[in-house]
């Protein structure tokens, strides 16, 4: 492989990005907002995929002209170039999710046949992705520094919580996914554009603490949103545990996940600071444990 200079390298890699991010945008573009538009589809999906090819190609060359071996290389840009593509992806079949979950709601039907074909294999390439990604970090031997780490003398009570709280996000933020997927009802572009501006100026859209005008957000482009709630007493959840509707049912199976993550990420996060937090810190983050388990057993017994 031929190396090239880091000038070369830097000016290349300058051109090249922008360009394969371009064409990432507009074969995204074309997907979602002109399906009927095949020759635009094709045409930058092979500009999208010519680029990235040269990228990697280019980081190959960088990384051997730096002195690393060409199977730590290979693993290096894997995961940069196959984490890339998982990521977009997983993007793409939840915009597709969603604008199918939305064609449900608005009682139009499912998505195009073309939109599902898509939606499906963003789905097994995402699978693939995560797998190759999973794999470069065997080969780059991140997984056995995590776990020397988290089983290094002193450090595994707190990676047994930390681990605890971060496997209750996930539950927590894929039952969420899944209620909303589900049981979504659709969002108008008005709508979506008003929850980001809460998020992002708060509920009472000040831009600051001396200011009183109201602040406006605006999304330019498609937007697809779906919002879902769900409220459950706990006698009815006692009740689902019992009969084993928890189990059998979907819409159960998933306020459970949503349950336990959010206890794991509760417990977790507190229990963090119990085992390595200073003395006071251990103190209330401990008192805070008691007390919510006393409460969550008192309103259980209730129920």
């Amino acid at each position: 492989m031929r190396v090239i200079s880091s000038s070369a390298f830097l000016l290349s890699l300058s051109v090249l990005s922008p360009l394969m991010v371009f064409a990432m945008v507009r074969f995204n573009s074309v997907i979602v907002a002109e399906p009927g538009r095949r020759s635009a589809i094709n045409w930058w999906g092979i500009t999208y995929a010519v680029t990235w090819a040269a990228i990697i190609i280019l980081l190959l060359q960088g990384a051997v002209a730096s002195g690393i071996a060409m199977p730590r290389a290979v693993a290096g840009v894997t995961l940069v170039a196959v984490g890339w593509g998982t990521f977009h992806a997983l993007w793409l079949r939840l915009w597709l999710s969603l604008e199918r979950c939305n064609g449900r709601g608005r009682q139009t039907g499912t998505i195009s046949p073309f939109h599902e074909g898509i939606r499906h294999r963003a789905g097994q390439l995402a699978i693939g992705g995560l797998v190759l990604v999973a794999l470069a970090f065997i080969r780059l031997g991140y997984f056995r520094d995590i776990l020397a780490t988290m089983l290094a003398s002193g450090h595994r009570s707190l990676a047994a919580t930390l681990t605890i709280a971060v496997a209750g996000f996930t539950l927590l933020v894929l039952g969420g996914a899944r209620l909303v997927l589900s049981q979504g009802k659709p969002m108008s572009h008005a709508e979506i554009e008003e929850q980001f501006r809460a998020i992002k100026y708060g509920p009472q859209g000040r831009t600051g603490p001396l200011s009183y005008s109201r602040s406006i957000y605006r999304i330019f482009g498609p937007a697809q949103g779906a919002q879902a709630e769900q409220q459950v007493s706990l006698h009815a959840m006692k009740e689902a545990w019992r009969s084993g509707a928890w189990w059998r049912d979907s819409m159960w199976r998933t306020l459970f996940m949503m349950t336990a993550g959010g206890l794991m990420m509760i417990f977790g996060g507190f229990g963090s600071f119990v085992v390595a937090g200073p003395a006071v810190v251990k103190a209330f983050a401990g008192g805070a444990l008691a007390y919510t388990t006393f409460q969550l057993i008192a309103a259980v017994r209730r129920a």
